[in-house]
């Protein structure tokens, strides 16, 4: 594959797919699963993709966005939505190790649900961020 965009790009999608299955294997879940496949894509389609549409032109561009400093409406929310993403995921899996025996228990649903859940908080929180006339370089296209 040549280098251009696309080949960038899903070169950056399978690695970062390959990533996020390895870190949910050493946070405990299995390695040769499916699902454990399935929510690493989940967590990659939700994180990479965003940043890697909006933040793609430059590497400068891209670190200004993981410092919370965003230079348009999309970065903003890109950003959030990655975030929101991460952090849900990550918080989603504290109701495994319980002893309560219900279907929503089991691996990856909670992260599932805790990934949607706090990638919606994200983009209510860059909504509300730009509600509050949040300072958007009015130079670059949305």
């Amino acid at each position: 594959m040549r280098n251009t965009r696309i080949g960038r790009f899903t070169r950056g999608y399978f690695c970062t797919t390959i990533v996020f299955h390895f870190l949910a294997f050493f946070f405990g879940a299995q390695i040769f699963s499916f699902d454990t496949f399935l929510f690493a894509l989940l967590l990659t389609t939700t994180t990479f993709l965003p940043l890697n549409i909006s933040c793609s032109e430059s590497a400068e561009k891209f670190w200004n966005c993981w410092d919370n400093y965003p230079q348009t409406i999309s970065q903003l929310y890109s950003i959030r939505v990655a975030l929101g993403s991460l952090i849900g995921s990550w918080i989603g899996v504290f109701v495994v190790p319980l002893d309560w025996n219900r279907w929503w228990q089991r691996w990856p649903i909670c992260s599932v649900f805790g990934l949607f859940i706090f990638s919606l908080i994200g983009v209510l929180s860059a909504y509300f961020r730009l509600f509050t006339n949040y300072p958007i370089n009015k130079n670059n296209k949305i």
